[in-house]
């Protein structure tokens, strides 16, 4: 069963909610750099081609640059791939 909370908020309220949220979004962006495949395999004590079969098995999945045939992949998601691997 699902529960719906309705609350009033003013808009002035609103606006600073919104703008921290944003805020909290970028700084997060800007903490999570692009790592190429050799860094993130060290960041996790794994070899690279423990990374390309990550890749291909659709646990990590990378992030091309503009221009870049390289993967690239996000210290999060690498981070984040390691535990569910754990687990």
């Amino acid at each position: 069963m699902k529960t719906t909370m309705t609350i009033q908020v003013d808009p002035d309220e609103f606006r600073r909610m919104i703008r921290e949220e944003v805020t909290q979004a970028v700084e997060l962006l800007r903490e999570d750099p692009l790592l190429s495949r050799t860094e993130a395999a060290k960041l996790i004590g794994k070899s690279t081609q423990t990374i390309a079969r990550m890749e291909k098995s659709g646990r990590l999945v990378p992030e091309y640059g503009a221009g870049e045939g390289h993967p690239r992949y996000y210290k999060s998601k690498v981070l984040r791939a390691k535990y569910d691997q754990q687990f």
